[in-house]
């Protein structure tokens, strides 16, 4: 049940970062350089790493579980 919530919340944050990722995308190029775009690139890294983080929470978990 655990892993099955991780799971979702990772789902959810790669949904979010999707959308950072989409909403960069369109932006101008003129914009993507500028501050918006700079925050957009960070909240995008960010969302990454915290997806990194779960599927690794998750796979400890799963190794406790299993002993």
């Amino acid at each position: 049940e655990l892993q099955e919530q991780l799971m979702s919340l990772r789902e959810m944050i790669e949904q979010v970062k999707d959308e950072e990722q989409e909403a960069y995308d369109n932006l101008p190029e003129s914009l993507q350089s500028g501050q918006k775009g700079e925050l957009i690139e960070t909240n995008v890294s960010t969302l990454e790493e915290i997806v990194t983080r779960l599927e690794e929470c998750d796979q400890d978990l799963s190794t406790v579980m299993d002993s």
